[in-house]
C-alpha cells in the first residue's frame, strides 16, 4: 500500500500542475502591468513607511530579532559548557 502511494501522489501533483498551467493559458505574462507611482517600491518610500506608518511594528520586529540573537548566544554558550566571562581563569604555564 505504501509503495503505491508515492507514484500515485506524484501523478496527482503532475495532473494538478498541468491543469493549472494549461487552464491559465499563461495570459498573465502579456501586458505591461498596473500603473504605479514612480516612488512606489523605492528605498525612500519604504523607509518613509517604516519610520511613519509602520514604526511600532518595525520596532517590535527589531526588538524580537535582537532578543532572539541574544538568546541564541546564551543557549550556545550553555550547550558548549563555556564559563561566564566574569569568572577569572587560572593561568597556565
Amino acid at each position: 500500500l505504501m509503495n503505491a502511494f508515492g507514484p500515485l501522489a506524484a501523478l496527482a501533483i503532475f495532473v494538478e500542475i498541468t491543469v493549472a498551467v494549461v487552464g491559465s493559458s499563461l495570459s498573465g505574462l502579456g501586458g505591461r502591468g498596473p500603473e504605479v507611482d514612480a516612488r512606489y517600491g523605492s528605498p525612500e518610500a519604504i523607509g518613509d513607511l517604516l519610520l511613519t506608518k509602520f514604526l511600532l511594528p518595525f520596532e517590535a520586529a527589531s526588538f524580537l530579532l535582537l532578543l532572539a540573537a541574544v538568546a541564541a548566544v546564551v543557549l550556545a554558550r550553555k550547550r558548549r559548557g563555556l564559563e561566564d566571562l566574569d569568572t577569572p581563569r587560572e593561568a597556565t604555564g
